[in-house]
């Protein structure tokens, strides 16, 4: 039986994912054996305890999402945001682009009708906010804990705001001078999106998502708790968004291997040997990534997602054949 190209991707993934703790693990000088039996030293209740704060991130995020498409002036059922929600994920972790955002526009049109000028616009908005948020707990997070660190969460931050305008200013000057209508009509109607927008939709906004990062960080110090004497909620708070932040702004999928690193460093800044830290990137990466990964595939099959996106692509191509 012929594997799919889905499966062959996420395998080669983790793959990476497995070849970068063995960096990790060889670089640091760690003992497969010591680690090991710091991962089996957690109990039943503790790792029901870890899943239940994803269940619970993960929720919260849905509806989080489901008020700023409010806010767009759109409806979506919590049902179908949660199925997109998770498909849409698991296609960030199988593919080596960051796929899962479009297709989270496209299922949101097929299943809730809502414009692809919305749906992209509610993208772009998650992805400026959450990335503005993080980026602001990590520099000051950096500030009183980790000084000597903050030159290079200020560059990333800087960098970030340039791209920020640059993508401003070219879609200023696609609109103004571009004489293909399509794209023109495409930057307009999602413009017009944005502005249904109104200043305390995002400030609310601003806030929930704020919320949802504090409740993502959970699982960080948790662990620390369960395999040593812990870290403080605000040192997780500026360990977790830094290496987003950073995790991001690398470019790599899914921060892979950038993230992992970055959290490591900050561990063994606040006492914990590499030994705990490799142990606790992992667990955390097998948690949100695996997990992820089989509920999207479940949340896939519900939706029909490869049916849906191969009749889109059949449809696409007799149109253009008809011209």
């Amino acid at each position: 039986m012929q594997l799919k190209k889905k499966d062959i991707l996420a395998k080669y993934w983790l793959l990476v994912f497995f070849i970068i703790m063995y960096g990790f693990i060889y670089f640091f000088k760690i003992s497969f054996r010591d680690i090991w039996q710091t991962v089996t030293t957690l109990t039943y209740l503790q790792l029901l305890l870890l899943v239940t704060v994803y269940f619970l991130f993960s929720f919260c995020t849905i509806l989080v999402r489901r008020y700023l498409l409010f806010a767009l002036q759109s409806r979506c059922s919590i049902k179908n945001l949660l199925y997109i929600h998770f498909s849409s994920m698991a296609a960030h972790y199988s593919t080596p682009v960051k796929i899962g955002f479009p297709l989270a526009v496209y299922l949101l049109n097929k299943f809730e009708k809502i414009s692809y000028s919305t749906g992209t616009s509610m993208i772009l908005i998650e992805l400026t906010v959450n990335m503005l948020i993080a980026g602001g707990f990590a520099f000051i997070g950096n500030a009183f804990f980790f000084s000597e660190s903050q030159g290079i969460v200020i560059r990333a931050g800087a960098v970030f705001v340039i791209v920020l305008v640059l993508i401003v200013t070219a879609s200023w000057l696609v609109v103004s001078k571009c004489k293909l209508p399509k794209v023109t009509q495409a930057i307009n109607n999602i413009s017009n999106a944005y502005r249904k927008v109104t200043f305390k939709n995002i400030l609310v906004y601003f806030l929930l998502a704020a919320s949802v990062q504090l409740i993502g960080v959970t699982n960080l110090l948790l662990l620390t708790r369960f395999f040593s004497d812990g870290i403080s909620i605000l040192q997780a708070v500026t360990v977790s968004s830094t290496a987003f932040f950073l995790g991001a702004m690398s470019m790599v999928p899914m921060g892979l291997g950038v993230r992992e690193g970055i959290v490591i460093f900050f561990l063994k800044q606040l006492g914990l040997s590499n030994t705990l830290g490799v142990s606790i990137v992992s667990i955390q990466r097998l948690l949100s990534t695996g997990l992820t990964f089989l509920l999207g595939g479940i949340c896939g099959i519900i939706l029909g997602v490869n049916k849906k996106v191969t009749e889109s692509s059949k449809n696409t191509s007799s149109t253009r054949k008809s011209k």
